[in-house]
């Protein structure tokens, strides 16, 4: 469960119309000139060569302004550099320079660029704003787009919150009454797994006004973080009542729900916040999520579609869009899926481990082997490596090297159903068959009808030629169950 996932979404536009970009447009016209075109700027520009240095900066820094205002970011990045070069101590040349970085998609230089205009004039409250909401994002991006579980990403992503926490705190300090500020600072706070901090920052704003919905959300979820349930749900409730028709009030609801094990009442929750909010792509995940762990496949598969259109480069939506269409026979169409999303991020390794499982139920072992080396290249110790293995191993009738894979496997999660069941299939091919019995029941706590040999099969991805070696092992087996298999 993401409990950020709702409450700290920055899209870089919403960072430059809340920032000094938000009077990009309005620049021209405070200098007292009129809007022109960008071929009349750089004919201006030709004829004022007997302007100062910083004459000339400024009238770069407009040219790029205008330019930024029409959408174009690369064509404003030429501009700003000028105007960094001539004035590099001129904090608007290096903040308007950040912005188009950022909108090309250059992050580092962007942020580069946007901390020293904020050093440059550390009294302008709208720098440190621009910064600290570039700098949050980016930590956002540097988890997304990391590789699963890299470290350095991780680093990344923490130093980058480090630095935004920094600037919003310098923004409070020059205007400590604003309270859409300490309610993004509290945000971020939790975003940065700081609860107890974003709890003080929401209950100041609340002294102020109680009624702010924000800050209500946001205490809300912060309690929920710290696994006080029974705050968050009065802090919801009291945000409901507030403003009733809020999506994301709604999406939060579902995320308690969940905590609390209600699986019905999160799902109700966040079918409620998606009518509310028809283009929150997280409420659409979130609630496709649930119904695809609940086997509710069609439904899940209509709801993952809608959050996939909304967000298509979502590989974790479009992973799950593939599962979806797995557990429904749609062998091929999630074969597709599970391809898509490598595309979208080659080291994904949930991803990786669904292709290899197609690969395998169709008999190539090698191919699926190869996809595991692939995981274990970029994450040696990686579980998804090991799952993959103790089935190569057990199809190729490598028993004792499928035991070692299972061990491995079941250290990272004992609770799995498949390992179990390929490690009891191994211990009975080895001749263990009281240990092998007494795996097979301890599967069956994880896995419903596991005597039933259509559940045992799919468990274990049967080929044509295991057919004979699990039906001998399921007749010798099945009486062991407590709640034997439905055959």
């Amino acid at each position: 469960m993401r409990l950020a996932s709702h409450g700290t979404r920055l899209p870089w536009h919403s960072l430059v119309l809340n920032g000094t970009f938000a009077t990009v447009c309005g620049l021209i016209a405070v200098m007292g000139v009129p809007p022109r075109s960008a071929r009349a700027f750089q004919t201006a520009t030709a004829l004022s060569s007997g302007q100062s240095a910083g004459e000339r900066a400024l009238n770069d820094i407009e040219r790029g302004n205008l330019l930024l205002s029409h959408g174009e970011a690369a064509e404003a990045e030429v501009p700003f550099r000028q105007a960094v070069a001539l004035a590099p101590k001129l904090a608007l040349a290096h903040h308007g320079l950040g912005l188009a970085l950022w909108i090309e998609g250059k992050q580092d230089e962007a942020i580069r660029e946007l901390t020293a205009a904020s050093e440059l004039d550390p009294s302008d409250v709208s720098l440190h704003l621009d910064l600290a909401k570039a700098a949050w994002s980016s930590a956002n991006q540097s988890q997304i787009s990391g590789p699963s579980g890299n470290l350095n990403s991780q680093i990344q992503a923490e130093a980058y919150r480090t630095l935004a926490i920094q600037q919003f705190k310098a923004a409070l300090k020059l205007k400590p009454g604003d309270v859409t500020v300490k309610v993004d600072l509290a945000r971020l706070l939790l975003d940065d797994r700081k609860p107890q901090q974003a709890i003080a920052e929401a209950k100041d704003v609340l002294k102020v006004n109680p009624a702010d919905v924000d800050a209500l959300e946001t205490l809300a979820r912060a309690f929920l973080a710290e696994n006080n349930s029974v705050e968050a749900l009065a802090e919801l409730n009291r945000a409901i009542q507030q403003n009733p028709q809020n999506g994301a009030l709604y999406a939060a609801l579902g995320q308690l729900r969940q905590s609390q094990g209600d699986v019905q009442g999160a799902i109700d929750a966040f079918q409620h916040a998606v009518q509310l909010s028809p283009h929150d792509a997280p409420a659409y995940s979130e609630l496709g999520e649930l119904l695809l762990h609940q086997h509710q496949f069609a439904a899940a598969h209509d709801v993952l579609q809608r959050a996939l259109a909304l967000d298509p480069d979502n590989w974790e939506l479009v992973l799950w869009l593939g599962e979806a269409d797995d557990k429904a026979g749609r062998r091929s169409e999630a074969m597709s899926l599970y391809q898509k999303a490598l595309r979208l991020h080659p080291d994904f390794p949930d991803a990786r481990e669904q292709l290899a499982l197609e690969l395998l139920r169709e008999g190539q072992t090698a191919s699926a082997a190869a996809q595991a080396l692939l995981i274990a290249a970029g994450h040696p110790q990686a579980p998804q490596y090991h799952r993959i293995m103790a089935l190569v191993e057990w199809k190729n009738r490598n028993y004792g090297l499928s035991l070692g894979d299972c061990a491995l496997a079941l250290a990272a999660d004992p609770h799995s159903a498949r390992m179990l069941s390929i490690q009891a299939l191994d211990l009975w091919q080895q001749g263990h068959r009281r240990q092998a019995t007494q795996t097979f029941v301890d599967a069956s706590r994880f896995q419903q009808n596991i005597g039933s040999s259509q559940v045992f099969c799919r468990l274990v991805l049967c080929g044509p030629g295991d057919v004979s070696v699990v039906d001998t092992f399921l007749r010798k087996n099945r009486g062991a169950l407590i709640v034997p298999g439905d055959f």
